[in-house]
C-alpha cells in the first residue's frame, strides 16, 4: 500500500484532538513520506486566541495523536515544528519511516477522549494513579506540570478560574460570542460544526432553559445588575471544586512553548481516559489574561471594568501554583465521576486535505 494512504489513515485516527469550540483549525498536505500541517487560526475564537496560542495548543494535541497513531501503525515519526519560522502557516512537518508496530495503550483513548464537566467524587487518586498520569510524558517533552491536591486550594483555584464566567457574561461583545458558539441542536454537533453542544455543558434542565432566556443581552444586562453572572460563576466553582486533583501546564512565552503545552495536555488527557478517569480542561481566564496584550481587546475589557479583575485573578492563580516564571497556559481537573454527556462525530480526512 502506498505510504500516502497509510498517512491518511494515521491522521484520520488522530483527528479527535481538542480545539477551542471544536474549531479544528488545521488542514493537511501529504506528499510521499511527509505530512504538512497547516494552521487556520481564523477558525478559532477571536478573543481567546491571542497570538494564535489556542490554535497552537490544538495543533500540539493533534501532533501528539499523530505520533501515537503512527507508532501503532508501524511508523517512526520525526516532527519539525514551525520549519519555516517566522512564517507560521505551517505548524509542523512530520516525516514517517517504517518500523515494527508498537502497541500504545493511548491509541484507543484517542477516540474515547472527551470532556467531563460533571461534579467529581472527591476521592483522592492513589499514588500509583498519580504516577501513571504524570509519568506518561515523553523523554523529549519537558514536564512543565504543577499539581494541586489540597482541597481548600482546589476550591479557591476553581473560584478564580470561574471568574471567566463573570467576564464573559458581563461584557456585551463576549456575551454575544459565547452564545454564537453554543450548538442548540444535536444535528449540528453530529455534523462536527464548530461550537459547544449545550448538553455537554452538564447543566440541569432549568439552567438550560435559563440559558436560552439570557441569550438576549437586554435580559442578561438587567440580571447582571442583580449579580446573575457572579451567581453562575459561584455555582460552577462549586462543581469544579469537587475534583481531588488539579494541574497547571506551563508554557514559554512563544509559539513553540504553546505547541509543547498542547502535546503535554493531550498525553495527560489520553492517559486519564485510558485509566477511566474524568478530565476537564479550564483555561478561559488564562487566555483573557494573555489577550490583555492586545490593545483593542484590552480597551473592550476596560469598558466593562474587567482588566484589573483579570490581572488580579491571574496573579492569584499563579500564587496557588507557586508563582512559576513561565506562563500558565492551561489548567485541568482530574477525578472520578459519572459518565459525561458526550457526542461522537467524525469528519473524514478528505475534509481537511489541500
Amino acid at each position: 500500500m502506498p505510504l500516502v494512504d497509510d498517512i491518511k489513515k494515521i491522521v484520520e485516527k488522530s483527528l479527535n484532538a481538542p480545539s477551542g469550540s471544536n474549531s479544528q483549525p488545521w488542514k493537511f498536505k501529504i506528499t510521499e513520506n511527509m505530512l504538512e500541517i497547516l494552521a487556520f487560526p481564523e477558525y478559532d475564537h477571536p478573543v481567546l486566541n491571542y497570538n494564535n496560542r489556542g490554535t497552537w495548543i490544538a495543533h500540539g494535541a493533534l501532533i501528539e495523536n499523530i505520533t501515537i497513531s503512527a507508532r501503532t501503525a508501524g511508523y517512526d515519526t520525526e516532527v519539525k515544528v514551525f520549519p519555516n519560522f517566522p512564517d507560521i502557516k505551517t505548524s509542523a512537518l512530520i516525516y514517517f519511516k517504517a518500523t515494527t508496530p508498537e502497541n500504545d495503550v493511548l491509541q484507543e483513548a484517542i477516540k474515547n477522549r472527551c470532556t467531563n464537566r460533571k461534579p467529581y467524587n472527591f476521592t483522592p487518586l492513589s499514588i500509583n494513579q498519580k504516577n501513571d498520569l504524570l509519568n506518561i510524558l515523553n523523554e523529549e517533552q519537558r514536564a512543565r506540570v504543577i499539581i494541586v491536591e489540597d482541597k481548600k486550594k482546589i476550591e479557591e483555584l476553581c473560584k478564580l478560574l470561574c471568574i471567566n464566567e463573570v467576564v464573559t457574561l458581563e461584557n456585551k461583545k463576549l456575551h454575544e460570542l459565547f452564545f454564537k458558539e453554543i450548538l442548540w441542536q444535536e444535528k449540528l454537533a453530529l455534523a462536527g460544526k464548530s461550537g459547544l453542544y449545550l448538553p455537554t455543558m452538564e447543566l440541569a434542565k432549568p439552567k438550560q432553559l435559563a440559558l436560552r432566556l439570557v441569550k438576549s443581552w437586554t435580559i442578561m444586562n438587567f440580571l447582571n445588575k442583580l449579580g446573575f453572572a457572579k451567581l453562575i460563576a459561584k455555582d460552577n466553582a462549586k462543581v469544579f471544586g469537587t475534583a481531588p486533583f488539579m494541574g497547571a501546564i506551563l508554557a514559554t512565552d512563544d509559539e513553540r512553548g504553546f505547541i509543547e503545552a498542547g502535546r503535554i495536555m493531550e498525553r495527560i488527557w489520553l492517559k486519564a481516559t485510558e485509566m477511566k478517569l474524568s478530565f476537564h480542561l479550564i483555561a478561559g481566564i488564562l487566555f483573557f489574561w494573555q489577550a490583555l496584550k492586545d490593545a483593542i481587546i484590552k480597551t473592550n475589557l476596560e469598558q466593562s471594568g474587567h482588566v484589573f479583575l483579570i490581572e488580579n485573578t491571574y496573579t492569584e492563580i499563579k500564587n496557588i501554583f507557586g508563582n512559576p516564571s513561565d506562563i500558565i497556559a492551561l489548567t485541568f481537573r482530574v477525578g472520578f465521576s459519572k459518565n459525561p454527556t458526550s457526542l461522537s462525530y467524525k469528519k473524514s480526512i478528505e475534509h481537511f486535505l489541500i
